[in-house]
């Protein structure tokens, strides 16, 4: 099942609080952009399967980065590219 964005990406890297929930919608929708991904779905809470291009699957967890995503917007982005990189 592909991720539903409920917000727009920018309105969730601005808020100063994440729910998990807002998390993993933020996670999907970032890596869904990528041309390297042929589908994104949200698995459980903070669960995410990304398949890419080249047949190869990557799960995604949130809750190991919860802590870091709402430190502040700074490390929300580092996060953000970090997990670009690998889905890239």
């Amino acid at each position: 099942m592909p991720a539903q964005v409920e917000f727009s990406r920018d309105h969730l890297i601005g808020k100063s609080r994440l729910s998990v929930a807002e998390m993993t919608q933020l996670i999907a929708a970032t890596v869904a952009e990528l041309p390297t991904v042929k589908a994104v779905a949200v698995e459980d809470d903070g669960e995410i399967a990304v398949d890419l291009v080249t047949g190869k699957r990557i799960e995604l967890a949130t809750i190991p980065v919860a802590h870091q995503l709402n430190e502040s917007i700074a490390s929300r982005r580092t996060i953000l590219d970090d997990l670009v990189k690998r889905c890239a």
